[in-house]
């Protein structure tokens, strides 16, 4: 383990959210850039019509190795990502009973 005090980064207090990503990173973690061009690639592989989940574009281990937080956000990621890229061909269906983001792959 290593132990260093982050009190300060470049004369900005850290934040919950800035250590998350400067353990990630420290640590060889993937960056949440990685995992949405990821999903983005996948959706080649779904059948035109067929509806899914963010979660079903990561196979099971990897998707159960994501903590929560990185899960929520990676959906609202994916979400914005169909919404302002048209070039997608997914349209976005609504959200199930866990308020997770339903598509569907277009023509």
């Amino acid at each position: 383990y290593y132990f260093f005090n982050i009190n300060k980064i470049d004369g900005y207090k850290a934040g919950t959210l800035k250590l998350y990503f400067i353990y990630i990173n420290y640590f060889g973690g993937i960056d949440m850039n990685e995992y949405l061009e990821q999903a983005i690639s996948e959706v080649n592989n779904l059948n035109e019509g067929e509806e899914f989940l963010v979660r079903d574009l990561f196979k099971g281990y990897t998707w159960n190795r994501m903590t929560v937080g990185t899960k929520l956000s990676l959906d609202k990621l994916f979400l914005n990502e169909v919404n302002t890229n048209k070039n997608l061909k997914i349209s976005v269906l609504g959200k199930n009973s866990f308020h997770q983001p339903i598509f569907k792959k277009l023509k």
